[in-house]
């Protein structure tokens, strides 16, 4: 018997919880520049920065699928573009 591991809206697993907390605080510290908050949109780029730091090598404790791996890979690739080029084109 085969598992299906794909959901409605992607594939789901642990190694991309840092991936999705590293986006939130991105979106987060859009949302505080929006409002003025300059200070705390620099403290949520630098979580978003630590999260990065640690998603590789979380991805890495487990064996995936190619569609899994491709998926972690372009899920990454969004939350740098929101992380690192989005919030801080936003913050200057």
């Amino acid at each position: 018997m085969v598992k299906i591991r794909e959901k409605l809206n992607g594939y789901y697993n642990y190694t991309v919880i840092l991936t999705y907390l590293g986006m939130l605080f991105g979106f987060t510290g859009i949302v505080y520049v929006t409002e003025g908050q300059y200070s705390l949109a620099f403290i949520c780029l630098m979580i978003a920065g630590v999260c990065d730091m640690f998603d590789g090598a979380v991805a890495a404790t487990r064996q995936r699928d190619i569609n899994e791996k491709w998926y972690g890979i372009q899920i990454d690739s969004l939350s740098d573009l929101v992380c690192f080029g989005i919030l801080p084109a936003f913050i200057t």
